[in-house]
């Protein structure tokens, strides 16, 4: 919390004290001046951040569930993550925004840098390319650059409303527009068959119905369309159920995966949804400090299902 305090102290006081500064601005109010200035002290100012954020936060989770409720989404088991989701990913951008690299960052918004996954994308793209990336928070893992060409990015997450004021609150230029989806509803807001390329990276997981959300996103790509879905195995037990992590995924197979939790267990097969799959696991490097194990599962649509 203590970074999204700074963060705020960074913003506030920059943007405050441009406005009412006595030294520019003879007409300032005395008694507002010396109100602001009270807030120099670290207690006062810390105290006055902390209720900033704990109002904030109530704020912005309740924008979420209003424009869940708007899209007939009512899972309170799951809703009840909201505010902690939020509270790590603003932790997450104030840290990086007092950064030294901050500069660098922030261009990273831009995405204007080379698309990762092109030998996934179908032999026969060419033209207008459609890539989604489900369940981003703050921004796609992917560059939008291929051939010398942009391509069209839809950033898509339940939580897009709060995460983009969160970002406006810094000021930061986005080469995407972040919108409302969530993965159990990927065929059903988007559409059938319209993208040649889905990326979900510690996403499904985290939904209300992982069964669901493997099916909507097979059936929103193209025939000869792919998919790519990455996550750590089984965070719901490393996270203790905690937050959004309410669900374990895991490698089954070399074709299949086992969604599970304490209530329930079932087997993912892809082929019921008219896709070849492969997956793998492979040992990740995590915050830097430890290490865990990571589940990739390469899908390749090859044929419509109704």
């Amino acid at each position: 919390m203590s970074s999204i305090r700074q963060g705020i102290n960074k913003v506030f006081r920059r943007q405050t004290y441009q406005v009412v500064k006595p030294s520019e601005h003879s007409d300032t109010s005395p008694d507002l001046a010396v109100e602001l200035e009270k807030y120099r002290s670290r207690d006062h100012w810390n105290r006055f951040c902390e209720r900033l954020l704990l109002s904030s936060l109530k704020s912005l989770t309740q924008s979420v569930l209003i424009e869940c409720d708007k899209h007939g989404i009512e899972a309170q088991e799951w809703a009840s993550g909201v505010e902690d989701e939020l509270r790590f990913w603003w932790d997450g951008l104030s840290r990086n925004m007092l950064a030294a690299h901050h500069e660098d960052f922030r261009k990273e918004f831009l995405l204007d840098f080379p698309f990762q996954y092109e030998d996934s994308l179908p032999g026969n793209a060419e033209g207008h390319i459609e890539i989604l990336d489900m369940g981003c928070a703050l921004k796609p893992a992917v560059g939008r650059l291929l051939n010398q060409q942009k391509l069209d990015i839809i950033a898509a997450d339940p939580l897009a409303c709060a995460y983009n004021t969160l970002m406006d609150i810094y000021g930061l230029e986005r080469g995407y527009d972040l919108v409302f989806g969530v993965a159990e509803k990927t065929a059903d807001l988007f559409g059938q068959e319209r993208f040649d390329f889905i990326l979900a990276q510690n996403s499904i997981d985290h939904g209300y119905d992982p069964i669901l959300s493997f099916e909507q996103i097979c059936r929103a790509l193209k025939v000869d369309g792919a998919a790519r879905f990455q996550h750590f195995v089984n965070e719901a037990e490393t996270q203790d159920y905690s937050g959004f992590h309410q669900w374990n995924i895991e490698k089954h197979s070399d074709s299949t995966l086992r969604v599970w939790n304490r209530g329930s267990s079932q087997v993912v097969d892809f082929s019921v949804y008219g896709c070849e799959v492969s997956v793998n696991e492979f040992v990740y490097e995590r915050f830097k400090t430890e290490e865990t194990v990571g589940i990739n599962v390469q899908v390749k649509k090859v044929k419509s299902v109704v």
